[in-house]
């Protein structure tokens, strides 16, 4: 009996198992791992290939094996491919219909087939407070205010900024030569163009801590964690000595999400972050492939209950449509 599988492409992670058939996948899904799923076979089955922004790659995994391929028909093969919507972007124009289905982390999606929002996503700036190589104290570590305005607390380690304006700043010396920030590619990830946009936003110079040094970015790709960057020593140069170390990092919530109580607020583990809710992100999705019967039985799936969709979006700290 062929198997029910969902085969999670991620770009430079270790292949753990071998998908049947040995299909050639696009150039911006890379190496995979497959996950069992229901056996059997039925003659509606029909496979799709699935590429996804990174940061919506976790939910996408759980809503597929736990929500819609049970109802699917057996013997369905779903690839599903992470990468940075930018890579998809590039390889769907360079071969249109590669690809059955597409969820973007903007709205790119949209301009490859029938597209629809899928949700609303939230850049954070986080800091490890703990356990880590370069420790924040508290969110004061994260951003500082002016005299006079909106000032954090001792102990406090969240806070919503709405909108994004000069009031604020970047700390850029948690501690001694700390001031490199973790982002996405500048390019290719709308949540790293969307960390730019934010930095961008805090330009008052009398709020830099200290006021001469700029921050400096270092970019991580679509497959590093960067909760595993926050906290870390970079060699600049040479020598043995790091020159500077990593104090935070922009992503989006839901990665941070796990890390929160059940309110997606107070944090649960010893991090601090700030989510900036003025500056979310409209992700979009698109069904490409119409001929397809799996991908249409998917859009149909989360189209026709929206209320359960938002619902399952949320416990991932997405934002409803």
């Amino acid at each position: 009996m062929k198997k029910v599988t969902l085969v999670a492409c991620m770009v430079a992670l270790t292949m753990l198992f071998t998908v049947a058939g040995g299909f050639a996948l696009p150039n911006s899904c890379g190496t995979n791992t497959v996950l069992p799923a229901n056996s059997g076979v039925s003659p509606d089955a029909t496979d799709m290939i699935i590429a996804v922004a990174a940061n919506f790659n976790e939910p996408l995994l759980d809503f597929l094996a736990n929500y819609f391929l049970p109802q699917a028909a057996s013997g369905t093969t779903i690839t599903v491919c992470s990468n940075s919507t930018g890579a998809f972007v590039t390889d769907l124009n360079n071969n249109p219909g590669i690809y059955d289905f597409f969820f973007a982390a903007n709205t790119a999606a949209n301009g490859f087939g029938s597209g629809f929002t899928y949700a609303w996503g939230i850049p954070v700036l986080f800091g490890y407070t703990s356990g880590a190589a370069n420790n924040i104290v508290d969110l004061s570590s994260l951003l500082i205010t002016p005299t006079g305005k909106q000032q954090w607390g001792v102990g406090q380690y969240y806070a919503t900024v709405n909108p994004v304006t000069a009031t604020y700043s970047i700390n850029t010396l948690t501690t001694i030569n700390a001031n490199m920030v973790a982002v996405a590619d500048l390019v290719n990830a709308p949540y790293g163009q969307m960390a730019e946009t934010i930095m961008n936003a805090m330009t008052d110079p009398t709020l830099l801590n200290p006021p001469a040094p700029a921050i400096e970015l270092i970019q991580f790709n679509t497959v590093t964690n960067v909760q595993n960057m926050v906290g870390t020593n970079i060699i600049i140069g040479s020598g043995t000595t790091p020159t500077y170390k990593i104090s935070s990092g922009f992503i989006s919530k839901s990665q941070i999400c796990p890390m929160l109580d059940s309110s997606q607020q107070a944090p649960v583990e010893p991090i601090a972050y700030v989510q900036f809710t003025g500056n979310e992100l409209e992700q979009a999705a698109a069904l490409i492939n119409g001929g397809n019967t799996t991908a249409v039985d998917l859009y149909d799936y989360i189209n026709d209950d929206i209320p359960a969709w938002n619902t399952f979006i949320q416990s991932y700290c997405y934002g409803p449509v």
